[in-house]
Order: structure tokens, then sequence, then C-alpha cells
């Protein structure tokens, strides 16, 4: 059982950061519809997706449990 929450910035880029934490690490920006297909192919099922826009960058909030619970 359980939640699964998470946030990911909304785009098409894909690569390596080292704007935080202060050491490289990979990045991948999402859609709401490959993303929805990748949880569903992980066992999951997407109870909500919020999108939060207004800064500089816009977000994706998912909520989701996994399939059967």
């Amino acid at each position: 059982g359980g939640l699964l929450a998470f946030s990911v910035e909304v785009g098409q880029r894909a690569g390596w950061s080292d704007h935080k934490p202060g050491a490289p690490r990979f990045f991948q920006d999402w859609q709401e519809g490959p993303l929805r297909g990748l949880l569903a192919d992980c066992g999951f099922d997407v109870l909500d997706v919020t999108t939060e826009t207004g800064g500089v960058w816009d977000w994706l909030l998912i909520l989701g449990t996994p399939t059967g619970v």
C-alpha cells in the first residue's frame, strides 16, 4: 500500500546539471501523457496530476498508488 507523491518539471529536456546540489546530476523533464504511461507500466494508478504554473518553470505534481490498492 501507501502513496506515491512526487513532482517533475514540465518540458522535453534531459541531461546533466551541476546547478544543485553542487555535484553533477541527471535530470529529465516530462509531459503528463508519457509520465502517466510510464507509471501505469510500472504498476501505479495515478490518482491526481496537478500542473503548477507561474514560476520560472512549470511542474507536474503527481499522486498515485500501487495498482490494486
